[in-house]
């Protein structure tokens, strides 16, 4: 895996956000690589496509405008608040490169995640945006921590 494949976003690009992530983050994105990347590609033995990794704050803030949204209903905050934006923010793992979004090419999306479900040890597995009837559709989040991973899998 390159660095480029860590920072790589076309939403970055067209805001003109500066992805560039520190060196604790690589680290962090590296752990990944080696526990979840690399064996997703020995597995299958085809290209695989880290489709959003790595996101700066400025980023993560553009990205997650509708999530965060919500999440302040649901955690009783009314309106924009930097503690809203605190604790919501400290919760996220592609700001730490701890998680990324993959698809394999040629694979469906559905086998992808019931494989790593079945195979990996991960933080959160989610199966994101999928539509019914299409395995293809949507993407895979996977996230790792070196020390603590919950083991959740779900869909949203």
């Amino acid at each position: 895996f390159k660095m480029y494949e860590v920072a790589k976003s076309f939403t970055a690009e067209r805001a003109g956000i500066d992805n560039t992530p520190s060196p604790q983050v690589l680290a962090r994105a590296l752990t990944l690589a080696i526990y979840v990347l690399q064996p997703i590609r020995d597995h299958y033995d085809r290209p695989i496509r880290p489709t959003s990794w790595y996101r700066g704050e400025e980023l993560e803030k553009l990205v997650t405008q509708k999530a965060f949204e919500a999440w302040k209903k649901k955690h009783g905050y009314r309106w924009w608040h930097w503690n809203a934006w605190n604790d919501y923010f400290a919760r996220k793992s592609h700001p730490k490169g701890e998680a990324t979004d993959v698809e394999v090419v040629g694979v469906s999306n559905d086998d992808l995640f019931e494989w790593c479900r079945d195979n990996l040890e991960f933080d959160q597995l989610i199966r994101e945006a999928a539509v019914e009837g299409d395995p293809m559709s949507g993407w895979v989040h996977i996230s790792y921590h070196a020390e603590h991973n919950r083991n959740q899998a779900f869909s949203l």
